[in-house]
């Protein structure tokens, strides 16, 4: 149905694991290949190659190991045109391992500047969780995210003032800015919060150009290898 819409308030709830991730990624591209959009035909498929490639570079150096290995199985069999539903038992054991993410801020954590989400919802709902289990906490939402009161109640959040936080709770699309206000981070993600580093955000944030030129890199054998791959099976269905 090509005039069929759908949207999504926000994708929050909805927890990152690897093998869910395996089947999107791997699905995704096939879908691609098979159904191409009218638009775009070839080249959709191309960029999320591409997108896909990066994906693998990145979660190798910065974890979480189940990711990688799920995003690198996601890749590897969707090159070989193996679909359907694979063994993921060796990237379940990892998921279980990676570090356990909590609701909970420190004891003595008062005031915390709030740096997160693609989307209002997406800010809200971190925000609901943790005011949930520390109604005392007081909570100040990034500047450049003012915008997120026009969407959705964020009255109960004040407006943030250029300062030192006692937390700074952001995501992988934070400001730096907001990182050095808070005297600790947290990383908030669709499972919770979890403690980082100041070193730990620059080393990510410095990972993604070299990881982006690498997806690059292997983009034309990977095309390639793909193109070659699902044309045999439009011949041999």
């Amino acid at each position: 149905m090509p005039a069929a819409v759908i949207r999504h308030p926000f994708s929050a709830t909805k927890p990152t694991v690897a093998w869910h991730e395996y089947y999107r990624k791997r699905n995704r591209l096939a879908v691609l290949m098979t159904c191409p959009p009218r638009g775009g035909r070839r080249v959709a498929a191309l960029i999320y190659l591409w997108y896909l490639s990066y994906l693998v570079v990145v979660h190798r150096w910065r974890g979480p190991p189940s990711l990688h290995l799920a995003y690198r199985s996601a890749l590897a069999d969707v090159l070989h045109g193996r679909l359907g539903k694979r063994d993921l038992s060796a990237v379940t054991a990892l998921d279980d391992d990676d570090d356990v993410a909590a609701d909970v801020l420190p004891a003595g954590v008062d005031e915390v500047l709030l740096d997160v989400g693609d989307s209002a919802g997406d800010a809200f709902h971190p925000l609901r969780r943790m005011r949930q289990s520390q109604p005392a906490v007081r909570f100040y939402l990034a500047a450049h995210l003012g915008h997120y009161r026009r969407s959705i109640d964020l009255s109960v959040v004040e407006t943030d003032t250029p300062r030192r936080y006692q937390a700074a709770v952001v995501d992988r699309k934070y400001g730096l800015a907001s990182a050095a206000q808070g005297l600790q981070i947290f990383a908030c993600d669709k499972d919770g919060l979890r403690p980082r580093s100041y070193r730990q955000w620059v080393t990510m944030r410095l990972l993604d150009p070299p990881a982006q030129r690498a997806a690059v890199a292997l983009l034309p054998l990977r095309a390639l290898r793909l193109y070659r791959c699902y044309r045999r099976r439009s011949l041999n269905p």
